[in-house]
């Protein structure tokens, strides 16, 4: 994951030491579940204490039914009922001190964090003591789904919180009381029954674009593929992508948004990025990321890609036109160089 600081001038920053992690054991079966394997999952916000700026690191799953709110000086793990398995800061504003937890059992949960203060003073006025001491408080929750959920997603632009699970629905609720908006059966279309027989699957990732588009990635059990499907915020669905429009053996792991809306798509241990048309979902434009030039004096030494790939996953942020290729123990930040192939690029 990477952690974007816009105070910092260098490209590449240690923002936090995770080397304390250990991997989550397997254990009641949880292996058994594609999504939670072996791996963590992070979600980040900032709080505004005394005029700091504090950047927090939200993680789950971990073994012992516990999340983690970190901050650079402080570590508080909060356990719950059962294990967490998804958690997402929500960011509706520059510094916003609410976040979600998901539960396997269905359970989504709304926490805050809040400063601790100091009303012994002269002055007799409530000051925090220090910018990194904190307490979380549990505001809210509601069981949302019947099975585990498996994703979370806030869309600022319209203050809507949206959840996957494992029982095949995504539900849109008001992130202000989580009031039910619209549930989307992802068995189901009217007039695509093509989709109805895709039963075994698993929704792993949700994004919704500035073109008010919900987008979905769902794993299939059978086919042990990815695909991705796309819904309107009513959960009409329009498209859906078929995997012969990629590489043979390509695996989805990810997918972003350009500029004008349209879908960035990648694949474990590729260096092809694809940009589909995000009203139909067929590609519009393939293209390998390429070495970049670093500086005047290193010009001759260039950043490459390995020629041995092994891309665990690559994001694109469309505010600088940077890739953030994630490797097994580095993250390397690259561009397309090539001014024709950029102004190419562009109009997507």
């Amino acid at each position: 994951m990477v952690f974007e600081n816009k105070n910092l001038k260098e490209k590449e920053n240690i923002v936090y030491n995770f080397k304390s992690m250990n991997l989550m054991k397997e254990k009641n079966g949880i292996k058994k579940i594609q999504l939670y394997q072996y791996r963590y999952a992070f979600s980040t916000l900032y709080l505004s204490c005394n005029k700091t700026k504090i950047l927090i690191v939200l993680s789950c799953r971990y073994f012992q039914n516990c999340f983690r709110v970190q901050c650079q000086d402080k570590i508080i793990n909060i356990f719950y009922e059962d294990f967490i398995t998804c958690v997402k800061g929500r960011n509706l504003f520059e510094y916003d001190n609410i976040f979600y937890t998901g539960l396997i059992n269905g359970k989504l949960t709304e926490w805050e964090i809040i400063p601790s203060l100091d009303s012994n003073n002269k002055n007799k006025k409530k000051v925090i003591k220090c910018p990194y001491n904190f307490d979380i408080k549990e505001r809210k929750h509601v069981y949302a789904h019947k099975e585990s959920i498996t994703a979370i997603e806030i869309y600022p632009k319209q203050k809507i919180l949206i959840t996957a699970g494992e029982d095949k629905f995504i539900y849109i609720r008001k992130t202000f009381d989580f009031e039910l908006l619209s549930a989307i059966d992802l068995t189901y279309s009217f007039g695509n029954p093509i989709i109805s027989q895709y039963l075994n699957i698993f929704p792993s990732m949700v994004k919704v674009s500035d073109l008010n588009l919900l987008f979905v990635m769902l794993y299939d059990y059978n086919t042990k593929k990815n695909f991705i499907r796309g819904y309107n915020l009513n959960g009409i669905f329009f498209a859906q992508t078929d995997q012969m429009l990629f590489e043979e053996n390509a695996e989805i792991n990810n997918f972003c948004f350009t500029k004008y809306g349209n879908l960035i798509i990648t694949c474990y241990n590729s260096n092809k990025f694809y940009v589909f048309n995000a009203g139909i979902l067929s590609p519009l434009w393939i293209k390998e990321l390429e070495e970049k030039e670093e500086g005047k004096k290193e010009k001759k030494e260039k950043s490459k890609i390995p020629k041995e790939i092994g891309n665990k996953m690559v994001e694109f942020n469309c505010e600088n036109g940077e890739f953030y290729i994630l490797k097994e123990h580095e993250i390397i930040f690259t561009s397309i160089n090539d001014k024709d192939k950029l102004k190419e690029f562009e109009p997507f």
